[in-house]
């Protein structure tokens, strides 16, 4: 079971039975890739999320789900996009895949963390996490959320790199908190990743 980081929240997973892409963007400042996937999962309708005209896909789901998709367990947590619960930005999806035994979680643009949102992503095995702040917690509440989750992994997202023209933090406001960090290529195997935070290379 392989990861691939596409830039800012867009990941594809590609497992033995079928491949899956969370969040794809529009233009940004990076490069859009035409790629293709069975499943597209979107945790809001924004632009730099919902991107699904630029994928090949057999499936896009933008809402609640819980249900097997060929072997995959899915599962979803309504949740907030911002502190105000929605009042600014609406709501957001948390999705859950469960595959291979293994629990990989994809925050999408979490903006306010209660205990539903804990208690749904406790003891993950992989977290992909936004750590950039201004539509999305910051690097403080990413690092605390963290320490109270505890994920056996955890990818961040959502930060502003290279060319991107989002009005967010840079990475470095979020490694500088946390301890045990490695850097790792665009793609690699779940059983690759290592203990604390894997800041993976973005492929495009």
């Amino acid at each position: 079971m392989k990861i691939t980081y596409l830039g800012h929240s867009c990941f594809k997973l590609q497992t033995s039975t079928a491949s899956f892409i969370f969040d794809p963007f529009a233009d940004i400042g990076y490069n859009v890739k035409r790629v293709s996937a069975d499943v597209v999962l979107c945790s809001h309708d924004h632009f730099d999320h919902n991107a699904v005209h630029l994928i090949d896909y057999k499936r896009v789901i933008t809402d609640n789900v819980n249900e097997d998709v060929d072997g995959v367990k899915i599962s979803s947590y309504l949740s907030y996009h911002d502190e105000v619960k929605g009042a600014k930005r609406g709501t957001n999806f948390i999705y859950k895949l469960c595959v291979e035994g293994k629990n990989i979680i994809h925050l999408g643009d979490l903006g306010f963390v209660d205990d539903g949102v804990i208690s749904f992503i406790k003891n993950a095995d992989v977290l992909l996490i936004p750590v950039g702040g201004t539509y999305t917690i910051d690097p403080m509440q990413a690092r605390d959320l963290i320490y109270t989750a505890t994920p056996k992994h955890v990818i961040p997202m959502h930060y502003r790199s290279g060319n991107s023209r989002i009005n967010i933090a840079p990475l470095p406001y979020f490694t500088q908190l946390v301890n045990l960090v490695n850097y790792l290529p665009s793609t690699v195997d779940i059983n690759e990743l290592k203990e604390g935070i894997n800041i993976m290379e973005i492929d495009n």
